[in-house]
Protein backbone atom coordinates (compact mmCIF):
# COMPACT_ATOMS: atom_id res chain seq x y z
CA UNK A 1 0.00 0.00 0.00
CA UNK A 2 1.31 3.43 -0.94
CA UNK A 3 1.96 5.70 2.00
CA UNK A 4 0.49 9.15 1.18
CA UNK A 5 3.34 10.84 3.03
CA UNK A 6 5.89 9.24 0.70
CA UNK A 7 4.03 9.72 -2.58
CA UNK A 8 5.94 11.14 -5.57
CA UNK A 9 3.46 14.03 -5.76
CA UNK A 10 4.16 15.04 -2.17
CA UNK A 11 7.92 14.76 -2.65
CA UNK A 12 7.71 16.95 -5.76
CA UNK A 13 5.56 19.49 -3.91
CA UNK A 14 7.94 19.65 -0.94
CA UNK A 15 10.96 19.99 -3.21
CA UNK A 16 9.29 22.81 -5.13
CA UNK A 17 8.78 24.71 -1.87
CA UNK A 18 12.53 24.88 -1.27
CA UNK A 19 13.76 28.39 -1.99
CA UNK A 20 16.12 28.66 -4.91
CA UNK A 21 16.98 32.35 -4.90
CA UNK A 22 20.67 33.15 -4.35
CA UNK A 23 21.72 29.57 -3.71
CA UNK A 24 24.14 27.67 -5.89
CA UNK A 25 23.23 24.23 -7.25
CA UNK A 26 24.92 22.33 -4.42
CA UNK A 27 23.04 24.32 -1.76
CA UNK A 28 19.76 23.80 -3.62
CA UNK A 29 20.39 20.05 -3.73
CA UNK A 30 21.12 20.08 0.02
CA UNK A 31 17.87 21.96 0.70
CA UNK A 32 15.91 19.55 -1.51
CA UNK A 33 17.42 16.62 0.38
CA UNK A 34 16.42 18.17 3.71
CA UNK A 35 12.87 18.74 2.44
CA UNK A 36 12.49 15.20 1.07
CA UNK A 37 14.05 13.40 4.03
CA UNK A 38 11.85 11.09 6.12
CA UNK A 39 12.85 12.42 9.52
CA UNK A 40 11.14 9.69 11.54
CA UNK A 41 12.52 6.80 9.48
CA UNK A 42 13.95 5.14 12.60
CA UNK A 43 10.45 4.54 13.95
CA UNK A 44 8.93 3.07 10.78
CA UNK A 45 7.99 -0.59 10.67
CA UNK A 46 8.43 -0.79 6.89
CA UNK A 47 11.97 -2.00 6.18
CA UNK A 48 12.07 -0.27 2.78
CA UNK A 49 11.24 3.13 4.27
CA UNK A 50 13.78 2.56 7.03
CA UNK A 51 16.54 1.72 4.54
CA UNK A 52 15.66 4.71 2.32
CA UNK A 53 15.63 7.02 5.33
CA UNK A 54 18.94 5.70 6.58
CA UNK A 55 20.58 6.16 3.16
CA UNK A 56 19.05 9.62 2.85
CA UNK A 57 20.35 10.57 6.29
CA UNK A 58 23.90 9.51 5.38
CA UNK A 59 23.72 11.52 2.15
CA UNK A 60 22.41 14.59 3.98
CA UNK A 61 25.21 14.37 6.55
CA UNK A 62 27.84 14.30 3.80
CA UNK A 63 26.19 17.29 2.09
CA UNK A 64 25.85 19.12 5.40
CA UNK A 65 29.56 18.89 6.12
CA UNK A 66 30.33 20.65 2.83
CA UNK A 67 27.38 23.05 2.45
CA UNK A 68 26.20 23.85 5.96
CA UNK A 69 28.95 23.45 8.59
CA UNK A 70 27.12 25.79 10.99
CA UNK A 71 23.76 23.92 10.68
CA UNK A 72 21.90 27.10 9.71
CA UNK A 73 19.96 25.55 6.83
CA UNK A 74 19.63 22.26 8.73
CA UNK A 75 17.95 24.02 11.66
CA UNK A 76 15.67 25.94 9.32
CA UNK A 77 14.34 22.88 7.48
CA UNK A 78 14.56 20.12 10.11
CA UNK A 79 11.71 19.41 12.52
CA UNK A 80 12.26 20.78 16.00
CA UNK A 81 13.27 17.42 17.49
CA UNK A 82 16.04 17.02 14.89
CA UNK A 83 17.63 20.45 15.12
CA UNK A 84 21.27 20.77 16.05
CA UNK A 85 22.73 23.15 18.62
CA UNK A 86 22.66 26.76 17.54
CA UNK A 87 25.92 27.92 16.04
CA UNK A 88 27.71 30.63 17.98
CA UNK A 89 27.51 33.02 15.05
CA UNK A 90 24.18 31.89 13.58
CA UNK A 91 22.60 35.36 13.87
CA UNK A 92 25.58 36.86 12.06
CA UNK A 93 25.40 34.20 9.33
CA UNK A 94 21.68 34.81 8.80
CA UNK A 95 22.18 38.60 8.67
CA UNK A 96 24.99 38.18 6.11
CA UNK A 97 22.78 35.89 4.02
CA UNK A 98 19.95 38.43 4.07
CA UNK A 99 22.34 41.18 2.96
CA UNK A 100 23.46 38.95 0.08
CA UNK A 101 19.86 38.52 -1.04
CA UNK A 102 19.22 42.29 -1.12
Amino acid sequence: MLNPYESPARKAFVASMAPTLAYDEAEREYIRALCRHIWDYQFRYDEVIYQEGRASHKAIISLQQKQDPDFVLWNYYAPFAHRKAKAKNEDEIIARRIRELM
